[in-house]
C-alpha cells in the first residue's frame, strides 16, 4: 500500500533525523524537503518534515525490535496533525506518536483487522513492570476522562498502544522516560459508521 503524503513526509523526516542519507535523499523524500522544491505538496507534510528533522535533541526512541503498527488511513492523518500541533507543549509524546505513525501500515477503516487498537477502541493490556492489568479506551484529548477509563492519545501509554494487535507487546517509555513493557490482551472495536 502506498503511504499517504503525510506518512511519506514523516518517513522522510525520520530519515533526515537519523542521518540516513540514502533514505533522506531518495526521490520520495526529496519532494518533501524544502531544498528540493522550495515547498511541499501540502503545508502539513513540510511542517512534519521540518519538525522531525529538528528533534534530535528530544527524547530518543527506545532501540530494539518493535512490533508492526497498523492504522486507519484517516486516523493516521488526523493523529499526525494532532501530534504536530502539540510539538511545543508535549514534545516527547509528539515525537513518539509521529514515529509510530511513520512506521505504520495504513488501511481503510473497513479493512483494518479487528484485533488492532484504533481510536475509540477499548484495549485490555498488562503493564508488565507493575503487573497491573488495565482496560482503557483510546480517545482524542477533548474526550479524555480517566475516571471513565478514557485516555487521550496524547499520553505515552496511548501513543504506545495505538496500532498494535492482540498478543503483541512493546517496550515503551513512560512520562519519566523509563521503559515499560506493555502487552495487549484484548481489543474491542467501536461501532464504525
Amino acid at each position: 500500500m502506498e503511504p499517504s503524503c503525510n506518512h511519506a513526509a514523516i518517513m522522510c523526516a525520520s530519515a533526515i533525523r537519523e542521518d540516513s542519507f540514502s533514505r533522506a535523499s531518495s526521490p520520495e523524500c526529496r519532494r518533501f524537503t524544502p531544498r528540493a522544491r522550495g515547498k511541499s505538496t501540502d503545508g502539513g507534510t513540510l511542517t512534519a518534515c521540518l519538525f522531525l528533522s529538528k528533534v534530535s535533541a528530544m527524547t530518543r526512541l527506545p532501540h530494539g525490535q518493535r512490533p508492526p503498527v497498523h492504522l486507519i488511513d484517516i486516523e493516521a492523518e488526523g493523529l499526525t496533525n494532532l501530534a504536530l500541533g502539540v510539538a511545543d507543549t508535549a514534545p516527547q509524546v509528539s515525537e513518539l506518536l509521529l514515529h509510530e505513525i511513520a512506521r505504520a501500515q495504513t488501511y481503510r477503516a473497513a479493512r483494518i483487522p479487528p484485533d488492532v487498537v484504533t481510536m475509540h477502541s477499548s484495549v485490555e493490556f498488562v503493564d508488565e513492570a507493575s503487573g497491573v492489568d488495565r482496560t482503557v479506551q483510546i480517545v482524542y484529548p477533548a474526550q479524555a476522562d480517566i475516571a471513565a477509563g478514557k485516555i487521550s492519545i496524547l499520553t505515552p501509554i496511548a501513543a504506545g498502544l495505538i496500532g498494535l494487535r492482540e498478543g503483541q507487546s512493546i517496550n515503551w517509555p513512560d512520562r519519566e522516560g523509563r521503559e515499560r513493557k506493555l502487552a495487549i490482551v484484548k481489543v474491542t472495536q467501536p461501532a464504525r459508521l
